[in-house]
């Protein structure tokens, strides 16, 4: 019989973005041989399917994505609006791509007033549109609320989102102090599905700064382990690569910018943009045109 677990789902696609791994093609096989029967419990195939968009999401096929985020509607439709607007939140797609009704933006509002995961999920979404007044009202609102329950760790994983503020805002150093913070006091929570977006800014607010680039190199290596990481890992090749040529290192920064194109193949059309600036890349730093141009 077949074991239906997120932990082998888990390992089935995180094992293809190592640096040895031939390729992730067969990914969509090892989830399809997964993938509990909708009959047997929808809310454990919706799991997986979810598994299966972060995967695409990262990939930059977001229109593969959106079928599968169109069917988990069948099981729950907060989860499906969840599904859709993962592009935005990992900073692949405009909103406008992903229209959502002011009604539905007003009752995420609400719900992130009472409880932890709304209100991540909403202020990360806030934030990936630059909307720092509407972050700031629902960070604000939960943290103050009375009936809401908490634990330290939540709340110095939202805290942690005061320093992506900051940053906006102006204040680079505070604010990435008070990112760091805000994961250190998450323990754990700061290294799960949670906390994907914040590590990722983390990254690259570190990795744009000479001052802190080594530091950014490193997060870009190894912060990256979850499920829902997948999302950020191909993105974050092309990030690496970037700080990589920046401190000099030519080889380095040839080999991010050849993984990236080898994840990004099949990408959308609207995603080619970033695929022709990383084979720039590689033409800089090896003076050779990648392999398919």
């Amino acid at each position: 019989a077949r074991r239906h677990q997120p932990g082998a789902v888990q390992g089935a696609i995180l094992s293809r973005y190592s640096e040895d791994s031939p390729g992730v093609e067969g990914v969509g096989t090892a989830l399809d041989s997964l993938m509990p029967p909708f009959s047997e419990n929808p809310g454990k195939w919706a799991g997986f399917s979810a598994s299966r968009i972060f995967f695409l999401t990262g990939l930059g096929r977001l229109h593969e994505a959106k079928v599968v985020a169109d069917s988990i509607e069948l099981v729950s439709k907060d989860m499906a609006l969840g599904m859709h607007v993962m592009p935005v939140l990992a900073g692949l797609a405009p909103a406008s791509s992903y229209p959502i009704a002011d009604n539905v933006t007003q009752a995420m509002e609400a719900a992130s007033m009472k409880s932890f995961f709304p209100a991540n999920f909403r202020v990360a979404y806030d934030l990936a549109l630059g909307d720092v007044a509407a972050a700031r009202r629902v960070l604000d609102g939960v943290l103050a609320a009375s009936n809401t329950t908490l634990t330290p760790e939540m709340r110095s994983m939202l805290g942690g989102y005061r320093g992506w503020i900051k940053v906006l805002a102006g204040d680079t150093i505070g604010g990435v102090a008070e990112m760091k913070a805000g994961l250190r006091g998450a323990g754990a929570l700061g290294m799960d599905f949670n906390s994907s977006h914040i590590r990722f800014r983390l990254a690259e607010f570190l990795a744009a700064r000479a001052a802190t680039r080594e530091e950014g190199i490193r997060w870009l290596q190894n912060g990256f382990s979850a499920t829902s990481d997948v999302i950020y890992l191909p993105i974050a090749r092309l990030m690496l690569a970037r700080a990589l040529e920046d401190k000099g290192d030519r080889q380095g920064a040839a080999n991010a910018y050849s993984s990236f194109i080898r994840l990004w193949e099949k990408a959308d059309p609207s995603l080619q943009p970033r695929v022709a600036e990383a084979r720039d890349g590689l033409k800089r730093t090896t003076g050779e045109a990648s392999a398919g141009t």
